[in-house]
């Protein structure tokens, strides 16, 4: 979801909030509504449980309070429900959080949450629902996650982690990214993991993002993984157009593809059309939906079968 807001945003500049000041009405206040004061309890609720767990984990390093410099950051928790035509619908929780610990200050970073732990592990670019629906996932793939990260360089970060069930991994990412023209932006992105099920692997990330105006612009984006486990490529493909209507209003249109294959066979092949529409649903909200309509393949003998899939998701920004 977020990375329909980064495209806004690049794509043009966030229309300024109405000036207070120019309000000649006589500013009175308004007492917070039931819904602002659940909203907020809520907020407040998942902050103070994380930071709880962050405090619990940094006492066990040295004798600083968690108050003395501790921070909570890039929190999100989110709720996604998710429906394919033909199968079964489920929900989804996932929440994700920086950790900033003073007695582990030379560490740049912590981080935690509850995701899909493929995706974690192999750095896929671009978590959306309806990949999701696609890959036929459930919340039985989610799985908590936590472990550090260190910056070698500008472009070079490392994290070491633990998923579901204390299973270690490890991660070395390298980004560099071009500013082509004054509306072009290449982005490349090689990922090395290792983990004791897939051994070595790799997965390599290309995105192209073009401005055809200040609110209308284009992205593709490509992932290829491979692993030493299974030395068949599997891979992620999509090109948008966004559409900003302001106010973190956005409209996308997008033709994806994804697919796998084993012993140089296709076993997985999916093309979809999806719509979406992006926008705050109160301060520190976001709330999504997109409708799309995918044909799938499981052999290159097999005829490709259409679904319709819808997924819903709201975002709470803590």
């Amino acid at each position: 979801m977020a990375a329909i807001c980064a495209m806004a945003q690049w794509a043009c500049a966030a229309e300024a909030p109405p000036d207070a000041g120019t309000n000649t009405a006589t500013d009175t206040a308004t007492p917070p509504s039931t819904t602002d004061e659940v909203i907020e309890s809520t907020r407040e609720s998942v902050r103070s449980t994380v930071e709880w767990l962050a405090s619990g984990i940094d006492k066990r390093f040295g004798d600083k309070p968690f108050s003395d410099g501790g921070k909570v950051s890039d929190g999100q928790i989110g709720l996604s429900f998710l429906n394919r035509e033909g199968h079964s619908s489920h929900a989804n929780v996932r929440f994700n959080a920086r950790l900033r610990l003073p007695n582990l200050s030379k560490i740049p970073y912590l981080f935690v949450g509850n995701d899909d732990a493929r995706d974690v592990v192999t750095d896929q670019p671009d978590h959306r629902p309806l990949k999701d629906v696609v890959r036929e996932r459930n919340t039985t793939n989610n799985s908590f996650f936590a472990g550090l990260g260190l910056l070698m360089a500008k472009s070079i970060d490392v994290r070491l982690g633990f998923r579901g069930g204390l299973k270690p991994y490890a991660q070395a990412r390298l980004r560099h990214g071009w500013q082509i023209t004054d509306y072009d932006w290449l982005e490349a992105r090689e990922t090395l993991f290792y983990t004791i099920q897939d051994r070595a692997g790799s997965t390599t990330a290309l995105e192209f993002r073009h401005a055809f105006a200040p609110d209308l612009a284009l992205r593709w984006l490509n992932a290829t993984t491979i692993t030493q486990h299974v030395p068949h490529p599997a891979w992620n493909s999509s090109l948008g157009l966004f559409k900003s209507f302001g106010q973190e209003k956005v409209f996308g249109v997008e033709l994806q593809h994804s697919g796998s294959e084993d012993n140089n066979k296709v076993t997985t092949n999916d093309i979809g059309l999806v719509t979406s529409w992006e926008q705050p649903l109160h301060k520190n909200v976001l709330g999504q939906i997109q409708l799309g309509h995918f044909w799938s393949k499981t052999s290159l003998m097999s005829e490709r079968d259409g679904q319709w899939a819808f997924g819903a998701t709201v975002l709470l920004e803590f």
